[in-house]
């Protein structure tokens, strides 16, 4: 949805929400498998969304098992077209983003942040995805030890701090 103030005029009636794209996304009702994020990406609005996906494989005994991992997918939102773009990069910039914040960095400003990549933190927790590549990587925040712009950015988004 979109806010639409066309104009300034005061004989108006005021702002309303419309729809801006129409969707089909798979969203779990459950926080721990799906989420959805929005995120101002230098002007573009991109829609993030991580997702707890199931991988299928064969046991030497003929059984199959079940292993979920994440998977994260992203979009710019296309408000003319009223679609979603999928993206493969953030215009070297990263995101980072929790379960209630977000936000986009130029990655050419600060030393240690990767481009087009999304850090999601969480309970002191950290994921690294790659959007070029796919590749993940989980580590832990600890408070005690010397900090990255990168432990600094990904703590404060995830509401620890009282403002960012």
């Amino acid at each position: 949805m979109e806010l639409d103030i066309a104009s300034d005029d005061r004989r108006k009636p005021p702002p309303q929400m419309r729809m801006a794209i129409e969707s089909s996304l798979i969203h779990s009702s459950r926080a721990l498998q799906s989420t959805l994020h929005l995120v101002d990406n230098g002007g573009e609005l991109i829609l993030v969304q991580r997702m707890l996906w199931p991988d299928h494989y064969a046991h030497d005994d003929g059984s199959y098992r079940t292993k979920r991992s994440r998977k994260y997918e992203a979009w710019r939102v296309d408000f003319d077209a009223g679609i979603l773009v999928p993206v493969k990069g953030f215009n070297w910039r990263a995101l980072f983003i929790s379960m209630s914040r977000a936000i986009s960095v130029s990655a050419e400003t600060l030393p240690f942040v990767a481009a087009d990549t999304i850090y999601f933190g969480y309970c002191g927790n950290l994921e690294r995805y790659s959007l070029a590549d796919g590749s993940i990587e989980r580590t832990r925040l600890d408070r005690f030890e010397p900090c990255t712009i990168v432990d600094c950015l990904s703590y404060c988004i995830q509401g620890f701090g009282l403002i960012l």
